[in-house]
């Protein structure tokens, strides 16, 4: 009903349809669609709560999708409505921020969006944002090589998971707990927890651990010399794709792994044909981690 109150011209009326729409598609996985009737949910809403929960959530589809640089702009004026007030939804939109800063390559702003977070949140009750913003530094710093770091964050997320039953916090605390791992050495475990993660976040429909940790986890088995067990991996990338229904993206990620695997394993024919490949698909993806690393 809400697109034909939209067909018809009747944005404010929709508005209300389309934020139940988006709820509804974002789980079938349809996140670029979801973001879309997000937007249409915005027209008219001005309490600074109701505007900013909207926000965050087309944001979080946005960077679903992979758009990280379109959810930037939301998420800011989602903190600068709320301004100074401090509460969980403030929070909530800088761990997200920091999220799509890291994911842009913008390492000292996410790092500053998520210590922001965490004054907030280290002052109320321990729930699952404060575990998934614990994640989230796990992977700040497993991204910097900061090994030890990344390990006893990924810790206190899982702890914090485990306490309040936050399963998507616990996907993510469980990849970067087996990336930090590997940067210390531990490769074979740090694989076994990394592929964990991924099919924990394989049966939560959440596309950025699941891209993420497939990324880590082919880049480890690679370097362990376990080239020859990435084809699965391509398999479990095409049918994870088909299940989530995340765009064009993950064959970015297929024909990546494809060209990584065939490198480890000399074929330099195979390499040259999967990088053409990459190049191809990452036409179709024009913004996103996906994309970036393709090229």
């Amino acid at each position: 009903r809400g697109r034909h109150l939209l067909a018809a011209g009747r944005a404010a009326d929709a508005a209300p349809l389309c934020a139940e729409a988006a709820e509804m598609t974002s789980r079938a996985g349809a996140f670029a669609e979801a973001a879309t009737l997000y937007d249409h949910a915005l027209v008219n809403v001005v309490n600074p709560v109701e505007r900013s929960n909207l926000l965050c959530e087309r944001s979080r589809m946005l960077l679903a999708s992979g758009d990280p640089a379109a959810a930037i702009a939301p998420l800011q004026e989602g903190v600068e409505l709320l301004g100074e007030a401090g509460n969980a939804l403030t929070a909530k939109l800088l761990i997200v921020l920091g999220s799509v800063q890291l994911a842009l390559g913008e390492h000292q702003a996410a790092l500053d969006a998520f210590e922001r977070a965490r004054l907030i949140l280290e002052n109320a009750l321990p729930g699952p944002d404060l575990a998934l913003l614990y994640a989230r530094l796990a992977m700040w710093h497993d991204s910097n090589l900061e090994g030890a770091a990344g390990l006893a964050c990924a810790d206190r997320a899982l702890a914090l998971a485990e306490a309040s039953d936050a399963k998507p916090a616990r996907a993510a605390a469980l990849i970067y707990r087996g990336a930090a791992l590997c940067e210390l050495g531990r490769r074979d475990e740090g694989i076994a927890v990394i592929d964990r993660g991924v099919a924990e976040a394989m049966r939560l429909r959440l596309p950025e651990e699941f891209g993420a940790g497939i990324i880590i986890s082919v880049f480890q088995k690679a370097l362990a010399m376990r080239a020859g067990e990435l084809a699965s991996v391509v398999d479990l990338i095409r049918s994870g794709a088909r299940a989530l229904n995340v765009g064009p993206a993950p064959e970015v990620l297929a024909s990546l792994i494809e060209a990584v695997a065939s490198r480890f394993l000399g074929d330099v024919d195979q390499t040259e044909a999967a990088a053409l490949a990459v190049l191809d698909a990452s036409e179709a993806v024009p913004t996103g981690m996906s994309s970036f690393l393709g090229r």
